[in-house]
């Protein structure tokens, strides 16, 4: 997970006309992540609540987690 990306800017940054495409700031944005990659997906994934829902593509009745209030809603 850390490894692929850098390579990708690597190249991209090797590669005049591609270079020209994709700018620099957008390469230095995915070193960034890459460099904190487990990080970055624990946070894309915390719940926010009131309301927090994780997909997972297995939606099932018998696979689906309800959290009640005291009002029971």
């Amino acid at each position: 997970m850390k490894v692929s990306p850098k390579r990708g800017t690597k190249a991209i940054r090797e590669n005049d006309e591609l270079k020209r495409v994709v700018p620099e700031e957008f390469l230095t944005k995915i070193d960034e992540v890459s460099d904190r990659c487990w990080e970055y997906l624990q946070e894309s994934v915390k719940p926010k609540e009131p309301l927090a829902t994780i997909c997972h593509g297995d939606y099932l009745r018998n696979n689906i987690v309800f959290q009640y209030d005291e009002n029971v809603s």
